[in-house]
């Protein structure tokens, strides 16, 4: 049994879209696999920077897997660190704060902390504490 040459074509275009679709699944699945290792960086990040105390680590990261949470957490952060700009280094003057002031500022974040502080941890299903 020999194939009309249009159906022989139709099946060739589905089997050429089929393996074109498959090769974007799978390249993004490996974006996806790329940005879940980014993960622990970000949170591990907001811990030094004082957003976050170790406890909240995993929560965090739970958060950050879903992508809305995560551009809804990043643009909490932006409007956090706006709201909270420090005043410009100058000379003599440390540019960063230790990692003593850090530890402070978490604690006091998740212990009383601004509105701004609050919906922050909120953004992750937190908390003050």
């Amino acid at each position: 049994m020999e194939l009309e040459p249009k159906i022989a074509q139709a099946i060739v275009r589905v089997l050429v879209k089929s393996a074109a679709l498959a090769e974007q699944d799978e390249k993004q699945t490996k974006a996806a696999g790329e940005t879940n290792k980014q993960i622990p960086v970000v949170v591990d990040t907001l811990v030094k920077a004082g957003y976050l105390t170790n406890d909240q680590r995993q929560k965090a990261a739970e958060s950050l897997q879903d992508r809305g949470k995560a551009l809804e957490t990043l643009r909490r952060i932006a409007m956090l660190k706006s709201a909270q700009a420090e005043e410009p280094a100058s000379i003599g003057k440390a540019s960063t704060p230790d990692k003593d002031a850090w530890t402070q500022k978490a604690a006091a974040v998740s212990s009383s902390g601004s509105a701004a502080d609050r919906q922050f941890l909120s953004s992750f299903g937190l908390s003050g504490r």
